[in-house]
């Protein structure tokens, strides 16, 4: 498993973008997680088609993606309405995506780019991208 996997799996926040166009009642909160998204996309396909640890690249991706992630957390626990079940997945999915950042990182300072590093890494990608719907649903 190299690198090309994580490309793959960022691209489908893509699919959150297009249902975002599609669907989304666009209130300026989601208009602007919908640009963090954009940049989200951009900045993990250019780190990862060649992906250099504590480049600058790096660095800014790191930046959007943990600053996305607490925009999105935040908009979804205390600004989007959902039933109490919604709000449980949407805790559940938010917990997964804390676990797999953590594993990611954890085997990365063991071995960069070692197959449980992307493997991880990869399912926090898969995570946020499901968790990207309890906002734009």
């Amino acid at each position: 498993m190299d690198s090309t996997y994580l490309c793959i799996t960022n691209l489908s926040l893509f699919f959150s973008l297009l249902f975002f166009y599609l669907n989304s009642k666009k209130n300026i909160y989601e208009w602007i997680l919908a640009v963090l998204l954009s940049l989200i996309i951009i900045c993990s396909q250019l780190f990862w088609s060649n992906p250099i640890q504590h480049s600058l690249i790096h660095r800014i991706d790191a930046i959007v993606a943990k600053v996305s992630i607490v925009c999105f957390f935040i908009y979804i626990m205390f600004f989007k309405r959902h039933p109490w079940w919604g709000c449980l997945t949407a805790g559940f999915i938010m917990v997964c995506i804390a676990t797999s950042f953590y594993l990611s990182n954890h085997f990365s300072t063991i071995e960069w780019c070692s197959e449980e590093h992307i493997m991880f890494h990869g399912l926090m990608h898969i995570f946020c991208y499901i968790g990207t719907f309890y906002a734009f649903y």
